[in-house]
C-alpha cells in the first residue's frame, strides 16, 4: 500500500510537469496533500500520538485544504487559466522532473546509512 501510495505521488509530480492548466497545478497540489497525509499515517505509526497528530493535522489542512483553496482564490482573482505560451514546453519540462527523479535516486542511493531511512526514493526499495 504504501509502495503505490508513493508511485502515485511520483506520478502526481510528473503529471505536474507538464501541464499548462493552473487549475490542474492546484487539484495536483491538494492530491499530494492527501498523499502525504497517507504515507504519514502508514509509516509514523510508532510515533508518539500527540506528534503523529499534529503531524497528520498540518499536512492535511495546510497542503491538502489550505493551500489549494487559497491557490483557486487567487486563480479566480486574476482570471488566468493557463501558463503563458512562451513559457518552457512541456517536454523541456518533463525532461528537467525526469533528470532530477533520476539525481535524487542516486543521492540517496549514495548516502544509504543505517541511520537515514531512505525508503521514499531508493529505487530498490520500490522494486
Amino acid at each position: 500500500m504504501l509502495l503505490a501510495l508513493v508511485i502515485f505521488f511520483v506520478i502526481t509530480i510528473l503529471y505536474l510537469s507538464i501541464t499548462e492548466r493552473f487549475r490542474y497545478y492546484t487539484i495536483l497540489i491538494a492530491i499530494q496533500g492527501w498523499l502525504l497525509f497517507f504515507i504519514a499515517i502508514l509509516r509514523l505509526h510508532s510515533t508518539n500520538f500527540l506528534d503523529l497528530t499534529f503531524i497528520l493535522t498540518e499536512t492535511l489542512v495546510v497542503k491538502g485544504i489550505v493551500t489549494p483553496m487559497l491557490l483557486f482564490n487567487i486563480i479566480n482573482r486574476a482570471g488566468i487559466n493557463r501558463v503563458h505560451k512562451d513559457s518552457m514546453p512541456s517536454l523541456n519540462s518533463l525532461i528537467l522532473f525526469l533528470y532530477g527523479l533520476v539525481v535524487s535516486i542516486l543521492i540517496t542511493y549514495y548516502v544509504n546509512d543505517n541511520k537515514i531511512n531512505t525508503l521514499f526514493l531508493q529505487y530498490r526499495s520500490m522494486l
